[in-house]
Protein backbone atom coordinates (compact mmCIF):
# COMPACT_ATOMS: atom_id res chain seq x y z
CA UNK A 1 0.00 0.00 0.00
CA UNK A 2 3.13 2.18 -0.26
CA UNK A 3 3.35 4.60 -2.81
CA UNK A 4 5.40 3.48 -5.93
CA UNK A 5 8.39 4.96 -5.64
CA UNK A 6 8.60 6.47 -9.22
CA UNK A 7 5.13 8.13 -8.45
CA UNK A 8 6.69 9.57 -5.31
CA UNK A 9 9.55 11.37 -7.39
CA UNK A 10 6.83 12.77 -10.00
CA UNK A 11 5.14 14.42 -7.19
CA UNK A 12 8.88 15.89 -6.04
CA UNK A 13 9.43 17.12 -9.58
CA UNK A 14 6.24 18.49 -10.24
CA UNK A 15 6.71 20.66 -6.66
CA UNK A 16 9.86 22.05 -7.78
CA UNK A 17 9.19 22.84 -11.11
CA UNK A 18 6.29 24.65 -9.90
CA UNK A 19 8.55 26.66 -7.38
CA UNK A 20 9.99 27.51 -10.10
CA UNK A 21 13.81 26.69 -8.70
CA UNK A 22 16.52 26.77 -11.38
CA UNK A 23 19.14 25.83 -8.79
CA UNK A 24 19.14 23.28 -6.00
CA UNK A 25 21.03 20.84 -3.72
CA UNK A 26 19.92 17.65 -3.12
CA UNK A 27 21.21 15.92 0.55
CA UNK A 28 20.74 12.17 0.40
CA UNK A 29 21.39 9.18 2.69
CA UNK A 30 21.73 6.51 0.43
CA UNK A 31 21.64 5.27 -3.23
CA UNK A 32 18.23 4.11 -2.62
CA UNK A 33 17.02 7.67 -2.12
CA UNK A 34 18.71 8.56 -5.76
CA UNK A 35 15.81 5.91 -7.10
CA UNK A 36 13.16 8.00 -5.41
CA UNK A 37 14.20 11.00 -6.91
CA UNK A 38 14.92 9.65 -10.72
CA UNK A 39 12.16 12.10 -11.88
CA UNK A 40 14.05 14.91 -10.39
CA UNK A 41 17.37 14.20 -11.43
CA UNK A 42 16.21 14.22 -15.06
CA UNK A 43 14.91 17.59 -14.83
CA UNK A 44 18.29 19.56 -16.16
CA UNK A 45 17.11 16.64 -19.49
CA UNK A 46 13.64 18.90 -19.48
CA UNK A 47 14.94 22.22 -18.66
CA UNK A 48 18.24 23.50 -19.59
CA UNK A 49 18.48 26.09 -17.24
CA UNK A 50 18.10 23.92 -13.40
CA UNK A 51 21.38 23.00 -11.80
CA UNK A 52 21.40 19.65 -9.37
CA UNK A 53 23.91 19.11 -7.10
CA UNK A 54 24.06 16.02 -5.05
CA UNK A 55 25.72 15.38 -1.72
CA UNK A 56 25.40 12.56 0.26
CA UNK A 57 25.56 12.25 4.14
CA UNK A 58 28.05 10.77 5.72
CA UNK A 59 27.17 7.83 6.86
CA UNK A 60 29.57 7.30 9.59
CA UNK A 61 28.99 10.51 12.00
CA UNK A 62 25.76 12.25 13.27
CA UNK A 63 28.23 15.43 12.52
CA UNK A 64 26.74 17.11 9.30
CA UNK A 65 28.66 20.19 9.71
CA UNK A 66 31.55 20.25 7.27
CA UNK A 67 28.70 19.41 4.76
CA UNK A 68 26.59 21.99 6.02
CA UNK A 69 29.39 24.56 5.88
CA UNK A 70 30.52 23.32 2.24
CA UNK A 71 26.85 24.05 1.02
CA UNK A 72 27.08 27.65 2.86
CA UNK A 73 30.08 28.56 1.17
CA UNK A 74 28.40 27.50 -2.23
CA UNK A 75 26.07 29.88 -1.66
CA UNK A 76 23.09 27.67 -2.34
CA UNK A 77 20.03 28.14 -0.58
CA UNK A 78 17.13 25.64 -1.76
CA UNK A 79 17.68 21.99 -0.65
CA UNK A 80 16.11 18.44 -0.80
CA UNK A 81 16.49 17.04 2.00
CA UNK A 82 16.30 12.99 1.36
CA UNK A 83 16.98 11.02 4.68
CA UNK A 84 15.60 8.95 7.54
CA UNK A 85 12.97 10.51 9.74
CA UNK A 86 15.51 10.68 12.65
CA UNK A 87 18.37 12.41 11.36
CA UNK A 88 15.87 15.32 10.12
CA UNK A 89 15.78 16.66 13.43
CA UNK A 90 19.41 16.58 14.09
CA UNK A 91 20.39 18.01 10.31
CA UNK A 92 18.01 21.12 10.62
CA UNK A 93 19.24 21.42 14.35
CA UNK A 94 22.91 22.00 12.90
CA UNK A 95 21.85 23.86 10.14
CA UNK A 96 20.16 26.46 12.25
CA UNK A 97 23.57 26.22 13.85
CA UNK A 98 25.55 27.26 10.95
CA UNK A 99 22.76 29.59 9.41
CA UNK A 100 21.56 27.75 7.31
CA UNK A 101 17.55 28.29 8.50
CA UNK A 102 16.35 31.40 8.17
CA UNK A 103 14.45 33.55 5.50
CA UNK A 104 17.04 32.80 2.89
CA UNK A 105 16.85 29.02 2.75
CA UNK A 106 14.24 26.83 1.16
CA UNK A 107 14.05 22.97 2.11
CA UNK A 108 12.31 20.14 0.40
CA UNK A 109 11.94 16.97 2.87
CA UNK A 110 10.80 14.42 1.07
CA UNK A 111 10.03 12.66 4.21
CA UNK A 112 6.36 11.81 4.11
CA UNK A 113 5.67 12.71 7.94
CA UNK A 114 7.42 16.05 7.93
CA UNK A 115 4.34 17.16 9.87
CA UNK A 116 5.77 15.00 13.08
CA UNK A 117 8.71 17.32 12.99
CA UNK A 118 9.65 19.80 16.14
CA UNK A 119 9.58 22.87 14.82
CA UNK A 120 9.03 24.61 18.07
CA UNK A 121 12.78 26.00 17.62
CA UNK A 122 12.18 27.69 14.41
CA UNK A 123 8.69 29.39 15.59
CA UNK A 124 10.11 32.74 14.63
CA UNK A 125 12.72 31.30 11.87
CA UNK A 126 11.29 32.76 8.79
CA UNK A 127 12.48 29.31 6.94
CA UNK A 128 10.39 28.24 3.87
CA UNK A 129 9.61 24.30 5.04
CA UNK A 130 7.80 21.88 2.28
CA UNK A 131 6.71 18.53 2.15
CA UNK A 132 3.94 16.36 1.63
CA UNK A 133 1.77 14.19 3.74
CA UNK A 134 -0.27 10.75 2.24
CA UNK A 135 -2.63 10.89 5.68
CA UNK A 136 -5.97 12.13 3.99
CA UNK A 137 -6.91 14.29 7.36
CA UNK A 138 -10.67 15.25 6.06
CA UNK A 139 -11.40 11.38 6.16
CA UNK A 140 -13.81 11.31 9.41
CA UNK A 141 -12.21 7.46 10.09
CA UNK A 142 -9.01 9.43 11.03
CA UNK A 143 -10.26 11.37 14.27
CA UNK A 144 -11.62 8.11 15.29
CA UNK A 145 -8.50 5.74 14.74
CA UNK A 146 -6.32 8.67 16.62
CA UNK A 147 -8.82 8.63 19.69
CA UNK A 148 -8.50 4.64 19.42
CA UNK A 149 -5.19 4.75 19.22
CA UNK A 150 -4.26 7.61 22.15
CA UNK A 151 -6.29 5.00 24.44
CA UNK A 152 -4.46 2.30 24.17
CA UNK A 153 -0.59 3.74 23.94
CA UNK A 154 -0.84 7.51 24.70
CA UNK A 155 -0.42 10.70 21.84
CA UNK A 156 3.30 9.91 21.47
CA UNK A 157 5.28 12.18 19.20
CA UNK A 158 7.68 11.56 16.18
CA UNK A 159 7.00 7.55 15.35
CA UNK A 160 4.76 6.90 18.02
CA UNK A 161 2.55 9.64 16.62
CA UNK A 162 -0.91 7.35 15.35
CA UNK A 163 -0.47 9.31 11.91
CA UNK A 164 2.87 8.52 11.60
CA UNK A 165 2.99 7.20 7.80
CA UNK A 166 4.16 3.77 8.58
CA UNK A 167 1.80 3.49 11.29
CA UNK A 168 -1.21 4.46 8.95
CA UNK A 169 0.12 1.90 6.21
CA UNK A 170 -0.30 -1.06 8.48
CA UNK A 171 -3.62 -0.25 9.43
CA UNK A 172 -4.18 0.63 6.27
CA UNK A 173 -2.87 -2.85 4.79
CA UNK A 174 -4.32 -5.38 7.51
CA UNK A 175 -7.68 -3.60 7.01
CA UNK A 176 -7.24 -4.05 2.88
CA UNK A 177 -6.44 -7.56 3.35
CA UNK A 178 -9.43 -7.93 5.89
CA UNK A 179 -11.77 -6.52 3.49
CA UNK A 180 -10.49 -8.20 0.50
CA UNK A 181 -10.60 -11.85 2.43
CA UNK A 182 -14.45 -10.92 3.56
CA UNK A 183 -15.47 -9.85 -0.13
CA UNK A 184 -13.81 -13.17 -1.46
CA UNK A 185 -15.38 -14.63 1.24
CA UNK A 186 -18.80 -13.89 -0.01
CA UNK A 187 -18.42 -15.14 -3.09
CA UNK A 188 -17.45 -18.18 -2.47
CA UNK A 189 -15.67 -20.86 0.09
CA UNK A 190 -12.37 -20.45 1.75
CA UNK A 191 -10.77 -23.55 2.63
CA UNK A 192 -8.71 -23.14 5.68
CA UNK A 193 -5.63 -25.46 5.75
CA UNK A 194 -3.19 -26.14 7.91
CA UNK A 195 0.85 -24.42 6.96
CA UNK A 196 3.93 -25.27 8.72
CA UNK A 197 5.98 -22.22 8.67
CA UNK A 198 9.42 -23.58 8.63
CA UNK A 199 8.37 -25.80 5.73
CA UNK A 200 7.73 -22.48 3.90
CA UNK A 201 4.54 -24.21 2.17
CA UNK A 202 2.43 -21.71 0.11
CA UNK A 203 -1.56 -21.53 0.97
CA UNK A 204 -3.33 -23.17 -2.12
CA UNK A 205 -5.64 -20.30 -2.12
CA UNK A 206 -3.29 -17.46 -2.07
CA UNK A 207 -2.48 -16.91 -5.95
CA UNK A 208 -6.17 -16.45 -6.31
CA UNK A 209 -6.60 -14.32 -3.46
CA UNK A 210 -3.51 -12.32 -4.47
CA UNK A 211 -5.43 -11.61 -8.12
CA UNK A 212 -9.06 -10.61 -6.04
CA UNK A 213 -6.53 -8.25 -3.54
CA UNK A 214 -4.94 -6.59 -6.36
CA UNK A 215 -8.66 -5.29 -7.81
CA UNK A 216 -10.17 -4.15 -4.41
CA UNK A 217 -10.08 -0.41 -3.88
CA UNK A 218 -10.19 0.81 -0.23
CA UNK A 219 -10.31 3.84 1.25
CA UNK A 220 -8.09 3.57 4.17
CA UNK A 221 -6.46 6.39 6.82
CA UNK A 222 -4.33 7.15 3.31
CA UNK A 223 -6.88 8.27 1.12
CA UNK A 224 -7.77 5.57 -1.58
CA UNK A 225 -6.27 2.75 -2.24
CA UNK A 226 -5.81 1.73 -5.52
CA UNK A 227 -3.45 -1.14 -7.53
CA UNK A 228 -2.55 -0.72 -11.17
CA UNK A 229 -2.29 -3.77 -13.24
CA UNK A 230 1.32 -4.97 -11.51
CA UNK A 231 0.01 -4.55 -7.69
CA UNK A 232 1.77 -1.06 -7.48
CA UNK A 233 -0.39 1.93 -5.95
CA UNK A 234 0.46 4.20 -8.82
CA UNK A 235 -2.73 6.58 -7.73
CA UNK A 236 -2.76 8.40 -5.01
CA UNK A 237 -3.11 12.05 -3.59
CA UNK A 238 -1.21 13.63 -1.34
CA UNK A 239 -1.60 17.26 0.75
CA UNK A 240 1.11 19.95 0.14
CA UNK A 241 2.12 21.50 3.83
CA UNK A 242 4.78 24.17 4.39
CA UNK A 243 5.69 25.53 7.77
CA UNK A 244 3.52 28.17 9.61
CA UNK A 245 5.70 29.34 12.65
CA UNK A 246 6.35 26.12 14.42
CA UNK A 247 3.54 23.57 12.54
CA UNK A 248 2.93 22.67 9.18
CA UNK A 249 -0.34 23.74 7.60
CA UNK A 250 -1.68 22.87 4.29
CA UNK A 251 -1.27 24.93 1.52
CA UNK A 252 -2.56 22.94 -1.92
CA UNK A 253 -2.15 18.85 -3.31
CA UNK A 254 -0.62 16.86 -5.64
CA UNK A 255 -2.48 14.01 -7.78
CA UNK A 256 -0.65 12.09 -10.24
CA UNK A 257 -2.60 13.82 -12.94
CA UNK A 258 -3.06 17.53 -11.86
CA UNK A 259 -0.06 17.80 -10.26
CA UNK A 260 0.12 20.59 -7.69
CA UNK A 261 -2.47 22.47 -6.69
CA UNK A 262 -2.07 25.49 -4.40
CA UNK A 263 -4.87 26.51 -2.46
CA UNK A 264 -5.30 28.39 0.78
CA UNK A 265 -6.41 27.11 4.19
CA UNK A 266 -7.99 29.11 6.84
CA UNK A 267 -5.12 28.63 8.96
CA UNK A 268 -2.81 30.03 6.22
CA UNK A 269 -5.31 33.23 6.12
CA UNK A 270 -5.07 33.69 9.67
CA UNK A 271 -1.58 33.72 9.86
CA UNK A 272 -1.34 36.40 6.74
CA UNK A 273 -3.75 38.55 8.62
CA UNK A 274 -1.83 38.24 11.85
CA UNK A 275 1.34 38.90 10.40
CA UNK A 276 -0.07 42.06 8.10
CA UNK A 277 -1.67 43.40 11.54
CA UNK A 278 1.91 42.79 13.00
CA UNK A 279 3.04 44.82 10.01
CA UNK A 280 0.74 47.70 10.09
CA UNK A 281 1.09 47.81 13.76
CA UNK A 282 4.74 48.25 13.41
CA UNK A 283 4.48 50.86 10.58
CA UNK A 284 2.51 53.29 12.77
CA UNK A 285 4.47 52.59 15.96
CA UNK A 286 7.62 53.90 13.58
CA UNK A 287 5.59 56.66 11.93
CA UNK A 288 4.37 58.30 15.00
CA UNK A 289 8.33 58.10 16.69
CA UNK A 290 9.07 59.88 13.74
CA UNK A 291 6.34 62.62 14.25
CA UNK A 292 7.29 62.95 17.39
CA UNK A 293 10.82 63.51 16.88
CA UNK A 294 10.68 65.97 14.41
CA UNK A 295 8.00 67.57 16.92
CA UNK A 296 10.70 67.60 19.49
CA UNK A 297 13.31 69.28 17.03
CA UNK A 298 10.94 71.99 15.99
CA UNK A 299 10.57 72.55 19.79
CA UNK A 300 14.34 72.49 20.30
CA UNK A 301 14.97 74.60 17.37
CA UNK A 302 12.68 77.50 18.40
CA UNK A 303 14.23 77.63 22.08
CA UNK A 304 17.82 78.23 20.39
CA UNK A 305 16.82 81.32 18.09
CA UNK A 306 18.16 84.54 19.15
CA UNK A 307 16.27 87.63 18.95
CA UNK A 308 18.29 90.81 19.48
CA UNK A 309 16.37 93.70 21.52
CA UNK A 310 17.60 97.58 21.82
CA UNK A 311 19.27 97.79 24.29
CA UNK A 312 21.86 94.96 23.05
CA UNK A 313 22.97 96.08 20.16
CA UNK A 314 25.37 98.87 20.47
CA UNK A 315 24.36 100.11 16.72
CA UNK A 316 20.82 101.41 17.99
CA UNK A 317 20.62 104.28 20.14
CA UNK A 318 18.03 104.93 21.83
CA UNK A 319 15.29 107.72 21.30
CA UNK A 320 15.48 110.84 23.77
CA UNK A 321 11.84 111.04 23.32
Amino acid sequence: VHPHPSVLGKAYADLISTLGWKSLAILFQTEDSLVKLQEVLKLPKHFDDIKITLRQLDLVTDDYRPLLKELKKSGETRIVLDCDFEKVQDILRQADEIGLVNDYYAYLITNLDVERLELAPYKYNNVNVTGYRIVDTSNPDVSGYVKSWTSSFDHGRGKSHPLYSANALIVDAVALHATAMNDLGNVETIQSEQINCRQGAPWSGGEKFLGYLKNVEYTGLTGDIIFDQNGHRTYFKLDLIEKSRDNMVKTGTWTPEMGVNYTRTDEIGRATSELQSHHDLVCRLLLEKKNNNKQKNKQTNQQKLYYPTLSSNPSIKPSSN
